[in-house]
């Protein structure tokens, strides 16, 4: 089976050879390689790794056992786009599940198969982002002043939402004398998102998108240059509107970090949310600060009350200022409380690792993924690639525990 697209796929493989870069390489429209699963050990191939484009992909090729390799190395979770078995067992399978791969298939099959299964990927993928253009969820998070700590959970909130394989998310920090991003990822971007805002009118989407930087987990992210300190006059503001119009198109959650200094720039961005969230600490300071902002957000830009959310971070059970007083107060419902613990986020920040595969079962971790859940709402399961493996092992004496 000849195909018309030419296909750029990576194979990573555990045994002694790969039988799908065989397969493969037999088809002239396949661009095919393939690497030992024992180079995945270097941080810096992992992060060129991932389905990008339409037509790129990588499998992974390995018998059951040798998915405990797959479980060391701690791989981000939507790395592979199909696992493929050598061998029976239920341990790939479950994998595959977990990884959110787009699907599951087990040796002997032909070529023809296989090719046919990328192409349904790619068919996936296309629609999913016809059906999902234009309805790109847009999140603010702004902190009340400096040292509120909402630059830590707007990166910690983007990575939980990158950890959904069906969506792309793009992280923005609009902090450009003082970026926090690259700091916590340890990641510095080629371009920085001055230059993808000045590039946003001459460029369509996909260009625009060379613009954003891939970490390993899957997150894009887009902030100021290493080197960079801009002026309040460098700002395009006059950019902005075609800016997010593609990243838009690009993007099924953006999320922005965004500083509490109120002027031309900060209101036109805001003006493009969908929903606000206001970081507050337990201080009169903070509370005061948010009462201003959230007038502006009211009065000037018309946002509706369900459309701001509040979070109180380094929540304390036993401060003077108590969570129904600080609703009361805001007029806000039903406010977000993240816990202090001062010792994770400072092994968080020195391990650069999200805080969700780091430490999942800390309060701290659980109150963050309580507002990425409020955000888009429990992320569904691939019922159809469960199907199928339920399929594949559906024999009398044998179950997989899925």
């Amino acid at each position: 089976m000849k195909v018309s697209t030419i296909y750029e796929v990576r194979v990573i493989y555990s045994g002694s050879e790969s039988q799908v870069e065989k397969m493969l390489l037999e088809n002239g429209n396949v661009q095919c390689s393939k690497i030992s699963i024992k180079q995945l050990s270097d941080t810096d191939f992992i992060r060129t790794l991932g389905s990008a484009e339409d037509n790129s992909f990588v499998i992974y090729e390995g018998d059951d056992e040798s998915v405990n390799l797959l479980y060391d190395l701690n791989l981000p979770k939507n790395m592979f786009d199909i696992i493929v078995a050598t061998s029976v067992g239920p341990n790939l399978a479950r994998y595959a599940v977990q990884s959110a791969a787009a699907d599951f298939l087990m040796l002997p099959f032909d070529q023809a198969s296989l090719l046919e299964t990328l192409d349904n990927i790619k068919k996936n993928r296309v629609s999913a982002r016809a059906v999902n253009k234009g309805k790109s969820r847009m999140s603010v998070v702004m902190g009340t002043k400096g040292g509120v700590g909402s630059s830590f959970l707007a990166f910690q909130l983007a990575q939980m939402l990158a950890d959904d394989a069906d969506k792309t998310t793009l992280l923005i920090d609009f902090d450009l004398q003082y970026t926090s991003t690259t700091t916590y990822c340890d990641s510095y971007p080629e371009y920085s998102i001055l230059q993808a805002l000045q590039a946003s009118d001459h460029l369509d989407p996909i260009g625009l998108k060379g613009y954003f930087h891939r970490l390993p987990t899957g997150l894009y992210i887009s902030s100021a240059g290493r080197t960079e300190i801009p002026l309040l006059e460098d700002l395009p503001t006059d950019k902005l509107n075609q800016f997010f119009s593609h990243a838009k198109t690009l993007c099924d959650h953006i999320l922005i970090d965004l500083p509490p200094a109120i002027n031309l720039f900060s209101l036109s961005t805001l003006q493009q949310a969908d929903h606000i969230y206001l970081v507050v600490e337990q201080s009169i300071a903070s509370i005061t600060q948010a009462l201003k902002q959230i007038r502006i957000l009211r009065e000037e830009l018309h946002f509706n009350p369900n459309q701001i959310s509040i979070i109180i971070n380094r929540y304390k059970r036993d401060s003077a200022i108590t969570v129904s007083e600080i609703s009361s107060t805001l007029n806000i419902e039903n406010p977000f409380s993240v816990t202090t613990n001062n010792s994770l986020s400072a092994q968080v920040e020195s391990q650069m690792q999200p805080l969700h595969q780091l430490a999942p079962k800390q309060t701290l971790t659980k109150n963050i993924a309580a507002i990425k859940n409020a955000m888009v709402g429990q992320p569904s399961n691939d019922v159809s690639i469960l199907d199928k493996i339920t399929s594949l092992f559906k024999k009398p004496t044998m179950e997989v525990p899925l």
